[in-house]
């Protein structure tokens, strides 16, 4: 977070990726209070071209900001307007995700010889 411009970059590639998973007509974005005064305007409709290239297909995003702890290492939250779909791609939950291939990768280094 530290360097406010690759984290927003970041940020949005985030945020393109669980508002696409999402994939309904409007979806509720979370952020951070911090990470939303840092993206600021335009963030949206950012995010919103990012998805119709990745779908094919406009998403209308609302942004909100949350201060629930799985928030608090970075990312983003995607939902839909009734918050019964919800994909986590907080820092926390993507590496959660990616723990097999991690641990995969690892192995493969250390038995490299």
């Amino acid at each position: 977070r530290e360097d406010h411009s690759r984290y927003r970059k970041v940020l949005r590639k985030l945020a393109a990726e669980a508002v696409a998973a999402v994939d309904l007509p409007e979806v509720v974005l979370r952020l951070t209070p911090e990470d939303a005064a840092l993206v600021k305007e335009g963030f949206a409709g950012e995010v919103t071209a990012d998805v119709k290239a990745m779908v094919g297909k406009g998403i209308e995003i609302r942004v909100e900001t949350e201060t629930e702890e799985g928030l608090a290492s970075g990312g983003c939250i995607a939902a839909s307007g009734d918050g019964r779909i919800i994909f986590d791609n907080t820092f926390n939950r993507r590496l959660e995700r990616m723990r097999p291939e991690l641990r995969s990768l690892i192995v493969r280094e250390v038995l490299k010889d």
